[in-house]
Formats: C-alpha cells, sequence, structure tokens
C-alpha cells in the first residue's frame, strides 16, 4: 500500500548514480546497455541538478536537468533546464 511507504527526495551523490540510472532503465524497459552508453549517460548527468527518491537503499524515482541556454524575443539568451531522466518504480 502506497501509504506505508517512507520515501526520501534528495539530490543525486555521485556514489549512487548506478542504482539511480538502474531503475531509469527498468522504467523504460531498456536493458542494461553497453559499458559506453553507461560512461556516456553517467559524464551527462549533472548531478547537482538531477533528483532520486529512494525507498531504504532502493532508488525507486528519479528526475534531472540540463542546462542549456535558449535563445528569446529579442535575441537575448538566458539559461534554461531541459527536464530528462524522469521514471517512477511501478511499485510506487
Amino acid at each position: 500500500m502506497a501509504s506505508d511507504l517512507v520515501t526520501e527526495l534528495r539530490v543525486l551523490r555521485r556514489d549512487e548514480w548506478d542504482p539511480w540510472y538502474d531503475n531509469l532503465l527498468r522504467a523504460f524497459g531498456g536493458g542494461p546497455g553497453s559499458r559506453e552508453e553507461r560512461e556516456l549517460d553517467r559524464s551527462l548527468t549533472e548531478f547537482e541538478r538531477s533528483l532520486g527518491v529512494w525507498d531504504g537503499q532502493t532508488c525507486v524515482g528519479t528526475a534531472g536537468a540540463f542546462s542549456f541556454r535558449m535563445t528569446v524575443p529579442g535575441g537575448a539568451l538566458v539559461p534554461a533546464a531541459g527536464i530528462t531522466m524522469v521514471s517512477v518504480a511501478a511499485t510506487h
């Protein structure tokens, strides 16, 4: 029952990336991928802009943002966030 779950939302730590990423892959039905794919995805992860939801030691939710700039009317470039890597474990 979902109301009995005790979860913690926190900024992703570098040592939590593997279980965080594994939850993301499960949510999207993906396999483990190659070592090169994992290394690329890890290198692209902005840890300070990524969140994990943890149920004990298990990652059950993920979300992240990529930093980029967007041109707005008038031609100015402004900082923006591209939301990415959002997942929730089927159990939650």
